[in-house]
């Protein structure tokens, strides 16, 4: 069975990483980030993650992902889903230990519920520990990727986990 499309419209970073203040566009079809070396690209890519998992593949901690002199970061997206084209909204705001999310009206006061509003799979140079490393790095892969696709199953897991 295939999923309803699911793309991102656009994006904005405002103080996330060397950004200031910038806009992204793509299209419903295939998108090119290119660049010269040390330019954001990976920084694009990191906030496209964050937006789909709520958590960075480069860091544990949000501060980091703060320009250096701001004191906080957003991220916001327009999503657009379906063949009708439905547009929503996502924002994440970081400001000194403090998460928020909101998606369209609602507000939530962490990340979490941005999984699943916009899938991806995001493949690093380090992915070769998928088959070289031990059976947890695959376990941590699968189930991002399976949270993605059913939001309850992070709600599962933490409590298997917390057990």
């Amino acid at each position: 069975m295939i999923g309803k499309l699911v793309y991102l419209r656009k994006l904005r970073l405002r103080n996330f990483r060397n950004y200031t203040d910038q806009v992204f566009t793509f299209s419903s079809g295939l998108n090119l980030v290119s660049g010269d070396n040390a330019q954001g690209k990976t920084s694009v890519i990191e906030a496209i993650s964050l937006l789909s998992t709520g958590r960075s593949f480069r860091t544990s901690f949000l501060q980091e992902l703060v320009r250096k002199g701001a004191d906080f970061f957003s991220i916001e997206a327009k999503i657009c889903e379906g063949s009708l084209s439905l547009e929503s909204s996502l924002e994440l705001f970081y400001h000194r230990g403090k998460k928020k999310m909101r998606y369209n009206a609602s507000s939530y006061s962490s990340f979490l519920p941005a999984l699943g509003l916009l899938p991806s799979v995001i493949h690093l140079p380090a992915d070769i520990e998928l088959v070289q490393g031990s059976p947890l790095i695959r376990r941590k892969f699968c189930n991002i990727h399976l949270a993605q696709k059913n939001p309850l199953y992070a709600r599962y897991l933490l409590r298997y986990q917390k057990a």
